[in-house]
Formats: structure tokens, C-alpha cells, sequence
């Protein structure tokens, strides 16, 4: 649906995905200061990303072995898990477990081999503006 140009706005990946102007990947070998900034905000975006969803995890165990379910019911149950998780946290339940943060190193890089990335143009206007 971004690719139509159905949804606006940005999701965030690792290198494994392409470069598209509405999926923001790390910069494989960063060259100014903007760009290692851009690579550390990247990661730490998707370090949280990774927490939170092993939290809603760890809550919800039916996300953790699958849902056996058409995906628009699917997409029901992950919703309504998501709008508990958000208000176990709005009105202070205590987590089920603690969890250690995980280390802010740089990830394996796997780099993507499809074709031609788009999002370059995009990716740079971004680093100029914010970083």
C-alpha cells in the first residue's frame, strides 16, 4: 500500500529490506558525522521497536505461537492486544518480566541484493534536515 502511494509516511528497516522512499534503512558505510548520527538514531528506533514488540510478547503469548485466524482477524487480535498492552502501561501494571537493554553495537549487515534502491534522494533529504 505505500508503494501505491495508498498509506503516507516512513517505516524503518534493516539492511536485509530495500531502500524505498517510504523505508528508511541504516547507511552502510557512513561518511559524515550526519550520517553516523542518522545510522545510531536508526538503530537505537529499531532496538526499541525490538523491545516493545518482546514485551507485547511476553503479555500476550497467542502473538508469540501464531494466530490461527484469517489475517483480517488476525490484524483484529494483534490491534486489540496492542490497545491492552497501551493501557496496562497508561495505568501502571507491572511488567512480567524485566527486560536488560539490549546492546547498541552494530547489527550483522546483511545487505540487499534486489533491485535498484529509490529512497537514496529521500533518505538524504532526511539526513539534512533532521541530522
Amino acid at each position: 500500500m505505500f508503494n501505491d502511494g495508498r498509506l503516507h509516511g516512513v517505516l524503518i528497516g534493516d539492511t536485509g529490506y530495500p531502500l524505498r522512499q517510504w523505508l528508511m534503512t541504516p547507511i552502510l558505510d557512513p561518511t559524515s558525522n550526519a550520517e553516523r548520527h542518522y545510522n545510531r538514531c536508526h538503530r537505537r528506533t529499531c532496538v526499541r521497536i525490538e523491545q516493545t514488540i518482546g514485551q507485547l510478547k511476553k503479555k500476550f503469548p497467542c502473538l508469540s505461537v501464531g494466530l490461527r485466524a484469517h489475517p483480517e482477524r488476525a490484524c483484529r487480535f494483534i490491534r486489540a492486544c496492542c490497545v491492552l498492552f497501551n493501557l496496562s502501561k497508561t495505568f501502571g501494571e507491572p511488567e512480567i518480566e524485566e527486560y536488560e537493554p539490549i546492546e547498541d553495537d552494530d547489527h550483522d549487515v546483511i545487505p540487499y541484493n534486489g533491485p535498484l534502491q529509490d529512497g537514496v534522494a529521500h533518505r538524504n533529504r532526511i539526513i539534512d534536515r533532521f541530522f
